[in-house]
Parts: structure tokens; sequence; C-alpha cells
């Protein structure tokens, strides 16, 4: 089974900002709030409301001022692709096997009634294409995923662009992380767990023995799992739970048996979160079966809305 998944303006025209009287628009142009932040702002100005952070099962993170940048300009934490030809980019040494790319961005309708579009590319061929939702001025930043199987493991370059300029749409880009696959899990912070156990009333622990009681923790991302299984929480009463491999036919088949439960899952600690598939919705359920507690903080599962 594939896991590829696709994860799917900044106006020009001010009439007063921080105090200073800008030219009139013209015509076909209106005053877009979006902008404020855009005039006279510092380039990459220190911030803390960007989604932009190094998480534990990233395997690089660029900030837009570490990146190369065609075109655009700067503004408040990022870089604005407002233009045909505007794009950002960087180098990333792959390894084959199934990559997620966040792009932290923040997008502006403009003038015009459309949202924004971004495409990402590697190595210049194009692997998603994402609308970006967030172009309210209050709405702030937003996470974006792109997931693809790498065949070819080198280094390869990351690019975005702006794929539908115009009537002063434009796209803020915060910065991108890459999360590759890898063994073991990330135990309480400590990647490469081989044997990672949830303690109940504790944080995941890494041990070479298994506590009692336990659910193990076997994996923490698809790709962790091989042919037609994906990572989920799954078991029973009489088997005991934890989060490991399943085949998906079972885990479709069985999901509403009593008392076998299975959960794949959408996010894990050290991972950022993916969409779920067939309209489900990624959420903090309460995974507790039949009175048997069982708590897995900093993870979501995948469920029917």
């Amino acid at each position: 089974m594939s896991h590829r998944r696709i994860v799917h303006t900044l106006g020009t025209c001010l009439t007063l900002a921080f105090g200073a009287l800008l030219p009139a628009c013209s015509a076909g142009e209106g005053y877009n709030e979006e902008d404020a932040d855009l005039v006279g702002a510092p380039q990459f100005e220190t911030h803390g409301e960007a989604l932009f952070y190094e998480e534990a099962g990233s395997c690089g993170n660029y900030e837009a001022e570490s990146m190369t940048r065609v075109g655009g300009s700067a503004t408040t934490d990022g870089w604005r692709l407002s233009s045909s030809g505007d794009s950002i980019s960087t180098n990333q040494s792959f390894s084959s096997g199934e990559h997620t790319l966040a792009i932290v961005a923040w997008g502006s309708k403009g003038a015009g009634s459309v949202k924004p579009e971004i495409r990402l590319k590697l190595n210049g061929y194009t692997i998603g294409d994402v609308t970006v939702t967030n172009t309210s001025y209050t709405d702030g930043w937003r996470e974006y995923l792109v997931t693809y199987d790498v065949i070819t493991g080198n280094n390869k370059t990351i690019q975005v662009e702006l794929l539908n300029p115009g009537q002063g749409r434009s796209v803020r880009i915060d910065g991108i992380s890459v999360y590759c696959p890898a063994e073991g899990v990330i135990c309480d912070d400590e990647p490469g767990c081989e044997h990672c156990y949830f303690v109940p009333d504790s944080a995941p622990e890494c041990r070479d023995e298994s506590p009692s009681p336990q659910a193990r923790l076997a994996c923490d991302q698809h790709s962790d799992c091989s042919g037609d299984s994906i990572c989920a929480f799954k078991g029973s009463f009489f088997d005991g739970f934890m989060v490991g491999c399943m085949n998906v036919p079972t885990c479709e088949i069985n999901e509403a048996s009593v008392p076998f439960v299975c959960r794949d899952i959408c996010k894990s600690p050290g991972y950022p979160e993916t969409e779920c598939s067939d309209g489900r919705v990624c959420a903090d359920v309460d995974l507790n079966p039949e009175g048997y507690e069982l708590e897995y903080p900093g993870w979501k599962f995948c469920v029917a809305p």
C-alpha cells in the first residue's frame, strides 16, 4: 500500500500604516489589513507565533533566512512570494523511503477571492500542490504537509513557489522541516529506541525489559511498517494494547468490533499531524475501551467524524 499523502493575498495597497500616509490605491485595488505588518517590517524579525520549530523526528529544519531566495521580498517572520518566478529553496540529503515535508506558510487572497496556492518541488519535479487556506490577518501561521516516497536517496533541492500569482495574491514562508523515515520510535525525546513502553502516569520509557503494566510503542510513523500495514493503536482485553504495525484490511474490518480496538495514528510525539483518509478526522480520542485505562499524550488517531 502506498502511503503518499498530500495534505491539502497579501495586497499591495495601504492607505495608512504605522502612522505614515501612503499613496492612494490605483483603480481596482483595495485596502488589505493583512499587509499592514509588511510596511517597515524588519527582515526576519524575531517572532514567537510562527509554527516553525525543530521537532525530535525531523532530519532537517530550514528557516526562511537560511534558504536561497529568488525574487520575493522580506516580511515579518519570513519571505514573501508574490510574483511569477518567486521561489525559496534549500538542499537536503535524502535517504530512500517515505518523507514528510512540512511548510509553514501564511497567505493572502489580495483583491481577488481565490486563495493562493504553492507548489513544492524536489529536484525540479512537482511532488505536491497545496492551497493556503489561512488568509485572514487573524489566522496566523499554518503547517502544510506533503508526504512523498523518495526512490533514490541523494542530495536534492527542495523548492517552494507561488503557483497562482496575480490580483495581489501572495504567500509568506516561515520555514520548511523535513521528516525522514527512521528505525525505532522517539521515546521520551530519545530517538531510535528499540524497546519503548508507555508507563501509566509517566512519560514513555526506553527499557531493555518490559515494565508491568505496560503498553508497548513499537512504531510512531507509518514508514516503520512494511508492506500493506500501518502504525496503529491496537489490541484487545485478552492480549493487551499497544501501538504497533497492523495490516490495513484487518484494522478496517475490526475497527468497530468489541473487544478488539484498532485506530491508525495521524500524530505521534516528534512528528507533524497527517491527514486521515476516507473522511475521518485526526483526534485526541478516548482510548479507554470498556474502562481499560490507557492514555497516550501527544498521540492522535483517525476516527469517524
